[in-house]
């Protein structure tokens, strides 16, 4: 018997992500680091979106989880601007943090690296489940889903 953390099916684990950290709660993040994971996750190449669209996707389907620590990507005022950073022709994605994210920045470049979860916040109508072994053949298997598993739009 298998038992598969369904929540695990939303997470994208992205290991040496590449991000500034900025005033007021904004991180420059860099596509080449993070792009790859979650283009496969969504099944959608890096290039379907363009820079102000991946900064949508992120805005509005994303949580990112550092050191234990979760942080929303949410509109902020001091950087409205975000959305005007975001040009096809930067090689970074600018977007702000519900809370002040400030990492040791001070042994200067290169950027500071970490491992990071995103998690997906968005509803999907499926999911994939891959065991850890091969099935045998002519042998029968059931899927149980606990009543708990999922919620529904209103927490049920």
């Amino acid at each position: 018997v298998e038992t598969i953390d369904v929540t695990s099916l939303n997470e994208v684990s992205v290991t040496d992500l590449l991000f500034f950290d900025y005033s007021y709660n904004r991180l420059a993040i860099g596509k080449d680091s993070v792009l790859p994971e979650l283009s496969s996750f969504l099944s959608v190449t890096e290039e379907s979106k363009t820079t102000v669209e991946w900064f949508q996707e992120l805005k509005n389907n994303w949580k990112m989880t550092i050191d234990g620590s979760d942080y929303l990507f949410v509109d902020s005022d001091e950087a409205s601007d975000n959305q005007t950073l975001n040009t096809n022709t930067s090689t970074y994605i600018y977007i702000s943090t519900n809370a002040e994210y400030t990492p040791d920045s001070s042994s200067g470049l290169p950027a500071p690296r970490t491992d990071v979860t995103f998690t997906y916040l968005g509803s999907r109508s499926s999911y994939t489940i891959n065991p850890s072994s091969d099935l045998a053949e002519q042998t029968e298997y059931y899927v149980q889903i606990d009543s708990t598993a999922f919620d529904d739009s209103s927490s049920n």
